[in-house]
């Protein structure tokens, strides 16, 4: 079973998604009084590097994987094949590239939250 059961993943990579998440939040945030939002919980999971659990490894929707793949010229998911030349056991500066693009990729979704956050607290006057 998933170590996640108790909360639902969401691609926040994904624009569309992300958007909705803000608009929901928003409504939410405009309508009570708060001392603080609390960001703890915005990572990926799995906490251990996820070779050894590739079935849990995220992020690996679309969205992520065509970026990297822009970025980098292969598709993540090889990382994971034990046939393909970027497998991280056999690539491990494949390997790494994807940690480190997932960690830039995680800082990135955090300013976005933290803008989007700085822009509610602006519209209720609390900046």
């Amino acid at each position: 079973m998933p170590m996640w059961i108790w909360r639902y993943l969401m691609n926040l990579a994904d624009t569309s998604c992300r958007n909705k998440v803000f608009e929901e939040a928003r409504q939410f945030l405009l309508r009570y009084n708060w001392d603080g939002v609390n960001l703890a919980e915005l990572y990926f999971d799995p906490i251990d590097d996820g070779r050894q659990d590739p079935e849990n490894f995220t992020p690996m929707n679309s969205t992520v994987r065509d970026e990297f793949k822009n970025k980098s010229g292969f598709d993540p998911v090889l990382l994971f094949d034990s046939t393909s030349n970027h497998y991280w056991k056999k690539n491990t500066d494949d390997w790494m590239n994807y940690i480190s693009y997932r960690k830039d990729l995680c800082y990135r979704i955090k300013i976005q939250f933290l803008e989007f956050l700085s822009g509610v607290a602006r519209q209720k006057g609390q900046l």
